[in-house]
């Protein structure tokens, strides 16, 4: 998912992983990518596994983000997509770059980046080494969770759309839509709607609180990780 202002368009959770930019993040806004292909939210992750994604992942943000000599950094916590935002939010604004929390991610709300880019790269960096995403939410999903996450946009989702006076597109059967997702595809969800994609962000808004754009994870995901807030 790219990072981007403005609305955040309709994903299903977890999110792919990307990396950060320069003023903005949602949720994920960093995950850890597996290393291994074919590992899916089947696998069961050791802590040994995660520790080893996760340095990693700082190895390859630390070279897109172009600081050569990171700074060693202590781990302080995981963090789900739940945690994340306030958790980065918090510790950037203490480096000095105030950011807030959005039902996005979090964003920049001063142009202080812009002047250190350097020293706001650093403070990225430094943020999501001290609070990582854990890497299970960036695995693939299995496609016994996708056909679960299916199963809740067509049975949850789609009724409580169209109650709140959105009709959506049809969705494609269950097997061509698990296949396309396993593909990297994005073939179909409930808010890629024509009606709901024209939507201010403040409607938009409020609609995903009433209708929320995805299931808690614990309904479609096998191993999900124990993260203390």
């Amino acid at each position: 998912m790219a990072f981007t202002a403005g609305c955040t368009p309709p994903v299903a959770a977890p999110p792919v992983p990307t990396a950060t930019s320069l003023a903005t993040g949602p949720a994920t806004s960093s995950s850890i990518a597996p290393s291994s292909d074919g590992v899916d939210s089947n696998a069961n992750l050791s802590e040994a596994d995660a520790q080893s994604l996760r340095a990693k992942f700082l190895s390859d943000l630390a070279r897109n983000r172009g600081i050569t000599n990171p700074p060693e950094v202590g781990f302080v916590r995981w963090t789900d997509p739940s945690t994340e935002p306030k958790a980065l939010a918090t510790c950037i604004t203490q480096l000095g770059f105030r950011v807030e929390v959005t039902e996005g991610g979090w964003r920049l709300v001063d142009q202080a980046a812009a002047a250190q880019p350097q020293a706001y790269s650093l403070a990225i960096y430094t943020c999501l080494a001290e609070y990582s995403p854990h890497p299970y939410y960036s695995l693939p999903q299995s496609p016994a969770a996708l056909g679960r996450l299916y199963d809740w946009y067509v049975a949850v989702s789609v009724p409580c759309l169209e109650k709140n006076g959105h009709h959506t597109t049809a969705p494609p059967s269950r097997q061509v839509w698990i296949a396309a997702q396993r593909s990297g595809t994005v073939s179909w969800l409930p808010y890629m709607t024509p009606s709901i994609e024209k939507l201010p962000s403040d409607e938009l808004s409020a609609l995903s609180k009433i209708c929320p754009q995805g299931p808690d994870p614990n309904t479609f995901l096998e191993h999900l990780p124990v993260i203390a807030h």
